[in-house]
């Protein structure tokens, strides 16, 4: 069973450095324009994306009064 869980955990760590990659090698301007091609063609994700972030920030923020 830890094995299992030790090869999931290499998988989603090279998952996760290939994503950052990724991100090293764009400028802002093509993560702009990535982002408006998201919202252009998944409007409905976008606003819930949205909305569960907004919540989440919100939730943060309360409760650090």
């Amino acid at each position: 069973l830890g094995a299992k869980y030790s090869d999931y955990a290499r998988g989603a760590s090279k998952s996760l450095d290939g994503y950052a990659t990724k991100l090293d090698d764009k400028s802002v301007d093509d993560l702009v324009e990535d982002g408006r091609t998201f919202v252009r063609q998944s409007p409905g994700k976008a606003l819930g994306i949205a909305a569960l972030v907004g919540f989440m920030l919100s939730r943060l923020f309360r409760g650090s009064r």
